[in-house]
């Protein structure tokens, strides 16, 4: 059963790290962009 475990380390902690990830950078360039303009 431990290796059945370690062959999907958390698929769900993975994608929710990558969304949350892509939402900051979104708002990173949002902010960014209308401290330029």
């Amino acid at each position: 059963m431990g290796d059945d475990g370690n062959a999907h380390p958390h698929f769900g902690a993975i994608l929710f790290f990558v969304f949350f990830v892509s939402l900051s950078f979104k708002f990173f360039l949002i902010s960014l962009r209308s401290l330029i303009y």
